[in-house]
């Protein structure tokens, strides 16, 4: 019972597991497909209350719903090639109309919508949204009344809902255009437009961590207002906190690395003031280029009767969802012959016929579009059609085969592509007549157990024949020759290995060892040939190395021979390759004078030719003449450039030497090159010098226009052909340029913004002497004039009968800004749509107090009045300069109702 209890328990489980995770598919018309990075997204269809869980790629059909988790990532791919981003903890809903233009329902949430060709409409509550072509919004609904709709590129049309308005009649409509904002409900004082919140940012730069991030904003706040935007790597903003002043900018560039990045923009005065501040999150993902690994570049294939199969690797990153691997006739990848899409980071590929192919592999991100997205670099490899293919080549036993002590003996060589079988031969003459041993295996190996049995001392030859599936020959190797030993004797060459390198120099320094357990004598034989038909050195010896040997720049092959017990071996033969020293480097940044020129604060950078085969270089400077007395030397630098710092060497001529070096391997010997000798001449040149305005000052937009300041410069050195150039952000237009110009430039008048200013100039003898950098200074904007204070009457007067009785005027007063030279004064009802009762402009007349007499009591009637004053600074041309905060004061009429007057009857008139 407890067994069958058990049983049904697992039984529904299973079932209840089963049905959490089905994908469901329709048979209709899949209107695009959803994929999604991490956690949980469900869909549900139209006529159905079920939710499933979809698969990466699954279909999406008209009327779908789609929900994300909390800190899921979805994202749609309709057919019209729109893009859909699908935020955390959202819900929306598809609709493909009769025209193909899409419509989303957002009930909660968040989405992002990038469109290519054509439109798609959001519908949310009380607003509606049409995204134009080739536009991208984002959209945030946090509840039912509020909405923020930001277009960071192209253009979107936004229609409000009331409950006496049709949207569809096109009533209520606004424009957005690029870098726009629309809000409903609560109004946020400060909206980030990008990054947008929690937007992944993909740094596709292999040298650096980091990638330079553009922050965009809207906010109305005053201008002068001064904002603070700051940045880190956690929540709580205590790691790798940065902060920046963003006073009077809407945008700016920071550098950012990889990771989480927190950032917040709020007021400097923050204090009572939290709702103005906006934050936010995005990620910076590391995603470099794919490496491509296999095929190599320019690799080869062969093949007799059937094409290879091809096996596409490459290195990706975590970052990417797929990859697209592309395979065309041409470099520039144009109409490729294959495409897939793979999750892996390999693939297969059989359907190649001969000839040159080329290939790649792009990424593919949930959070990028596809025009960001790098590609990996272009390979090629060929496929070739031959009528024999390439022989197996033996690889084991090498010219002597231990047998002793019953040990097994295994053939191996390498694999041939086509082949599908191997039937080996092993014979005691050349032209294998007399076959010892005759078999066929599907491995590129095979192992003799006792070989001794099957192959007593001897000398024997074999080979290997490639075949297909019913045994036809595809190749053949050449019968190779080998001599079984049922002893224990042992000749190994031990050092150089194989194709080990020696510099020329060290040659007679080289021990040549090898390991045997023989005592008779061997001969140490070097030839010029592999076969060692022309031995140039045979040397007879009881140990086990030499040295002393002289050799030549070149290749040669060395060998040990010994006979033991009238059994004559040897060893393999190795190739060593006697180096001459490696080539000169060449100075590369040097002129034909020969001449450097060191500037205050600045290192100067030597850049020298790569040598081949050198993996480090030695620089020593050295007046001429003094070859022991080395100014500097660096002896290990793996780079072919250094910058060194020459502020404290005296002017004059120096010998630069530059040597190449590669340290030992286990292949090759230390080797060294020859060295370079260079003559230079060095001599300090100091640059121009900006003094003021200094750099990032910020200067009062007031006094930029009517007291501008000066440009003042130096230079130690007398400058010729020298230019002043000032430009101001945005602007295509240089505010000020001037040839020659002296050290101090009065400015002409600017208006507010960001200006840069450099000087360059150089030397008589040409000589470049431009300032180090361009200097930058930012003119605020002009602040507004200060609001005045109302002296008399007092704020909500009531001027009532008595008042008028003893007064005919109404006398307005408010204290005099200094700045000031007239004052505009509107008077008008509650209902301040109306036109003004009254509209006057007062001159400042010096006196701290301003006194409007106010004399046409006949425009004021019964009931509430108001009066604006707004103080306005006007130069002497006329032209407003300065305006000012308004200021507003109420007061009251209250004066009696006039009763309606009656009369007593009047009777007949006489003569009626």
């Amino acid at each position: 019972m407890v067994l069958l209890s058990l049983a049904t328990a697992f039984a529904a489980l299973f079932l209840f597991i089963k049905n959490l995770t089905v994908t469901l598919e329709r048979n209709e018309k899949s209107i695009g497909t959803v994929t999604f990075k991490k956690k949980t997204v469900q869909r549900k269809f139209l006529d159905r209350a079920v939710w499933d869980r979809p698969v990466q790629h699954s279909p999406v059909y008209n009327g779908d719903t789609i929900r994300t988790a909390g800190a899921a990532e979805a994202k749609v791919f309709l057919s019209d090639n729109n893009v859909i981003d699908i935020g955390s903890d959202t819900m929306i809903q598809i609709f493909v109309k009769d025209n193909e233009e899409a419509e989303i329902g957002l009930k909660e949430g968040a989405v992002s919508v990038q469109t290519s060709n054509t439109k798609i409409k959001i519908n949310s509550n009380n607003a509606s949204v049409v995204v134009k072509e080739n536009s991208l919004l984002h959209a945030d609904k946090a509840d039912t009344e509020n909405l923020r709709l930001v277009v960071e590129t192209g253009e979107a049309a936004v229609s409000e809902q009331t409950a006496d308005e049709n949207i569809a009649a096109g009533q209520n409509t606004k424009t957005l255009q690029k870098d726009s904002v629309f809000q409903s409900g609560t109004e946020a004082a400060i909206t980030m437009i990008s990054p947008s919140q929690n937007v992944k940012i993909l740094n596709q730069n292999t040298e650096r961590s980091s990638v330079n991030v553009l922050f965009k904003w809207q906010t109305s706040l005053p201008e002068n207002e001064e904002l603070i935007l700051e940045t880190a790597s956690v929540s709580d903003f205590s790691q790798n906190n940065r902060k920046f002043s963003v006073t009077g900018l809407n945008e700016i560039s920071i550098e950012q690395p990889d990771g989480n990045v927190y950032w917040k923009l709020y007021p400097k005065k923050q204090i009572g003031r939290q709702a103005l501040s906006a934050q936010g999150k995005f990620t910076v993902l590391p995603a470099p280029v794919p490496l491509l690994l296999i095929p190599a570049k320019e690799s080869k294939y062969f093949y007799k009767n059937t094409p290879p199969s091809v096996r596409f690797l490459w290195k990706g990153n975590e970052s990417a969802a797929s990859y697209l691997l592309e395979i065309a006739d041409n470099p520039d990848m144009v109409n490729p012959k294959f495409t897939k899409s793979v999750n892996m980071e390999s693939l297969a590929v059989s359907a190649l016929n001969d000839g040159i192919w080329y290939w790649r592999v792009t990424p593919y991100y949930l959070t990028a579009k596809e025009t960001d997205v790098l590609s990996s670099e272009v390979f090629s490899f060929k496929i070739e059609k031959r009528s024999t293919l390439p022989e197996p080549e033996a690889l084991f036993p090498k010219t002597v085969a231990d047998t002793a002590s019953s040990k097994s003996l295994t053939f191996s060589w390498k694999t041939v592509e086509e082949a599908k079988k191997y039937r080996m031969i092993i014979s005691d003459n050349e032209n294998m007549s007399n076959p010892i041993i005759d078999t066929v295996t599907a491995d590129n190996y095979l192992e003799l157990k006792e070989a001794a049995k099957l192959l007593p001392n001897g000398t024997y030859y074999w080979t290997v024949l490639g075949t297909d599936e019913k045994g036809a020959v595809l190749t053949e190797s050449k019968p190779r020759s080998f001599k079984t030993l049922d002893t224990e004797v042992t000749l190994r060459s031990v050092f150089p290995p194989d194709g080990y390198i020696i510099a020329d120099t060290l040659c007679r320094d080289t021990r040549f060892t090898w390991k045997t357990n023989l005592t008779s004598e061997q001969h140490f034989q070097v030839s010029d040939t592999e076969d060692f038909s022309n031995i140039v050195k045979d040397i007879k010896t009881f140990n086990t190395g030499v040295d002393g040997i002289e050799l030549k720049t070149g290749t040669w092959y060395w060998r040990v021979i010994s006979s033991a017990e009238n059994f004559p071996i040897k060893t393999e033969t190795k190739k060593v390759i006697i180096a001459p020293p490696f080539e000169k480097p060449q100075l590369v940044n040097i002129g034909a004078d020969k001449r450097i020129i060191i500037l205050q604060n600045r290192l100067n950078k030597f850049k020298w030719t790569e040598v081949k085969g050198a993996d480090y270089y030695q620089i020593k400077i050295k007046k001429p003449g003094l070859e022991k007395d080395v100014l500097y030397e660096n002896l290990f630098i793996t780079e072919t450039e250094i910058e060194l710092d020459f502020k404290d060497i005296a002017d004059g001529p120096y010998i630069v030497s530059i040597q190449g070096f590669a340290s030992a391997t286990l292949s090759s010997s230390r080797r060294y090159g020859l060295a370079e000798d260079s003559e230079i001449f060095l001599r300090h040149l100091k640059p121009v010098e900006l003094l003021s305005p200094v750099d990032n000052a910020r200067i009062n937009g007031v006094e930029a226009m009517l007291n501008p300041g000066k440009l003042i410069w130096a230079s130690s050195e007398k400058p010729e052909n020298a230019n002043l150039l000032v430009t101001k952000t945005g602007s295509k237009e240089p505010v000020l340029s001037l040839n020659n110009p002296g050290f101090t430039v009065k400015l002409p008048p600017l208006e507010a913004g960001k200006y840069t200013w450099r000087v360059t100039a150089s030397t008589i003898e040409g000589l470049d002497i431009s300032s180090e950098k361009n200097f930058e200074f930012t003119v605020l904007p002009i602040p507004p004039l200060q609001a005045v204070k109302f002296i008399s009457p007092k704020e909500n007067a009531v001027l009532n009968a008595a008042f008028f009785k003893e007064n005919r005027t109404i006398d307005f007063s408010w204290n005099a800004i200094e700045e000031a030279t007239v004052y505009l004064v509107e008077i008008y009802t509650s209902n301040k749509k109306s036109k003004p009762v009254y509209s006057s402009k007062i001159g400042a007349d010096g006196k701290k107090e301003i006194l409007l007499k106010f004399r046409e009591l006949a425009l004021l009637s019964r009931g509430s009045f108001y009066i604006e004053v707004r103080a306005q600074r006007h130069l002497k041309d006329g032209k407003l300069f300065q305006d000012g905060i308004v200021s507003m004061l109420k007061f009251e009429i209250n004066l009696p109702k006039r009763n309606n007057v009656e009369t007593n009857e009047t009777g007949v008139l006489y003569g009626k």
